[in-house]
């Protein structure tokens, strides 16, 4: 935050992703409140999007039962993910439901998470499946999407979940309400009971009640996060802080400061 207040000399403008994390840097006086602007993470929502071959291609390489319950979750095994609150969470959901829960994703914390999965007698439903390229099609694959976060800037893989239709249950933590408004289940962070009792609602919500709701939460990402809506704002930006508005001009005319 320091570094954020000597550098606001040099900058016309400072950017956030929420207004949760904006209001954060106000509060910490990273930036002066008339020179923050939140803008979103874009989302490509041609990549992102539901595909039924994908989901059952996975689902045939990766499940032994076709009917099993499939959470997913995706982040680094870091500290902000809090997957030891997810992993006692699916605990309790596995003990009422045939269910598995894949954690895509390596970090840190890698060692003590398996050791903790062993610990609850669940390492056998839990599978850590590493960094991945084929996001979209996991979460095609998956009945539910899970973020256990205490703090996200703005949750761009909840997003990302939404556009593929998923039902998302995730932690309120800071911009991740925005990302999700009314379109999923959100419970406080650290909160084991509420989150299992949230995962376990979602896995039990009727077919066609989810399926409206991934249309809902699919285009509220299109109206409010997609990349053309993005770059939009991007220009709006540039256009008021002058840059460009002369090609013969070589100057720098803007510093923009920008938080993922």
């Amino acid at each position: 935050m320091w570094a954020y207040r000597w550098t606001d000399r040099f900058s016309d403008l400072t950017t956030n992703v929420s207004e949760a994390a904006a209001e954060a840097f106000r509060s910490r006086r990273a930036a002066p409140p008339d020179k923050l602007a939140v803008v979103y993470n874009g989302i490509d929502t041609e990549h992102f999007q539901f595909n039924l071959q994908a989901r059952e291609a996975l689902r045939s390489d990766l499940l032994q039962a076709p009917s099993t319950t499939v959470f997913l979750a995706i982040g680094r095994l870091t500290e902000a993910k809090d997957y030891p609150t997810l992993l006692s969470a699916f605990a309790r959901v596995q003990a009422t439901r045939e269910a598995v829960l894949w954690i895509v994703g390596s970090g840190p914390l890698e060692a003590m998470l398996r050791r903790m999965a062993l610990d609850l007698a669940v390492s056998h439903k839990v599978v850590f499946l590493g960094t991945r390229s084929d996001v979209p099609q996991l979460l095609s694959a998956a009945d539910v999407f899970v973020l256990s976060s205490r703090w996200e800037g703005f949750g761009l893989v909840i997003a990302e979940a939404m556009a593929c239709k998923r039902p998302v249950v995730a932690t309120a933590a800071y911009g991740v309400t925005e990302v999700l408004g009314n379109e999923g289940w959100l419970v406080q962070p650290g909160n084991v009971t509420a989150l299992g009792d949230a995962m376990m609602d979602a896995a039990n919500t009727d077919a066609q009640c989810l399926a409206r709701q991934g249309e809902s939460a699919k285009e509220r990402v299109r109206e409010n996060f997609s990349l053309s809506i993005i770059v939009q704002h991007w220009l709006k930006i540039y256009a008021m802080t002058g840059v460009g508005s002369d090609a013969c001009d070589t100057k720098i005319k803007v510093s923009i400061k920008g938080k993922r």
